[in-house]
């Protein structure tokens, strides 16, 4: 009979990288038993609160979850900030009165409460923002929109046109 190691050493490469990741060793049984409790409450919260995509959610458990302590520590702590970071975006972005993500276009539709000064200070540093990042923004008064639709709308087809024109010769492009 061969010898074990001798069978390893006559395997494809990476049979051998699976026979070598999978040997038992310590702390091999606790650490599989920390991320199925994890993936296990993780999926439950996201079950419970009705979070989509709950399978995400654990496969996060697997990217944090390291061999030392430390380092899964590191780890949640900086998955935590990156996901917060990005619900403040999405929040952020989420203040648009109509938007389209795949065109970048924002679209606002601006009352009465738009005339105080404060109120168009956020505006502009809302559409500064939005620019910034590559959007579109078209602004119309709550007043045109009730007094002339067809020239808004008009305005907004327009506008998706040359969007999507733009989007189409910059994918020819590259």
């Amino acid at each position: 009979m061969v010898p074990l190691a001798r069978r390893v050493e006559q395997r494809t490469p990476f049979l051998a990288f699976l026979a070598q990741e999978l040997a038992p060793r310590e702390g091999r049984g606790l650490a599989v038993a920390r991320i199925a409790t994890a993936c296990t409450i993780t999926v439950a919260i996201a079950m419970v609160f009705r979070i989509p995509l709950a399978a995400y959610m654990a496969y996060m458990v697997f990217l944090t979850s390291k061999d030392d302590s430390a380092a899964t520590v590191t780890m949640a702590v900086a998955g935590a900030l990156a996901i917060t970071l990005a619900v403040i975006f999405t929040l952020g972005l989420a203040q648009i009165d109509l938007g389209d993500p795949a065109l970048m276009l924002a679209i606002e539709i601006d009352g009465g409460s738009h005339n105080a000064l404060e109120r168009r200070a956020q505006d502009a540093k809302k559409e500064a923002f939005l620019i910034g990042l590559g959007w579109t923004v078209l602004r119309f008064l709550n007043a045109d929109v009730i007094q002339n639709l067809a020239n808004c709308v008009l305005t907004v087809a327009s506008t998706i046109s040359k969007l999507k024109g733009a989007t189409t010769t910059s994918r020819k492009a590259s």
